[in-house]
């Protein structure tokens, strides 16, 4: 269901961003003394828009690797005995 409502509002999207590029076209154009977005970010001449990739921090050493070492008391699985029951009592 979360995919088709993405599906949805990704051809209203497509379908909204073509009537934009019909009507007003694909280059630098302002509305109301601003730059147009969609315009700007129709044109494919660089990847300007484009935020470059975060440098990753890379470890300073070695970890080390320390055994895992784990007690277990055995009287905590000690089995539970039943209780004796008699027979049934028929009235």
């Amino acid at each position: 269901m979360l995919l088709a409502i993405f599906a949805v509002f990704y051809v209203l999207l497509q379908g909204a961003a073509s009537a934009h590029a019909v009507q007003y076209g694909d280059l630098d154009h302002t509305h109301g003394g601003e730059v147009c977005l969609l315009g700007h970010a129709a044109q494919r001449d660089g990847d300007v828009d484009v935020p470059e990739l975060p440098v990753l921090p890379q470890p300073v050493g070695e970890i080390a690797e320390v055994p895992l070492a784990v007690s277990v008391s055995l009287a905590s699985f000690a089995p539970d005995t039943p209780r004796q029951r008699g027979p049934p009592l028929f009235q």
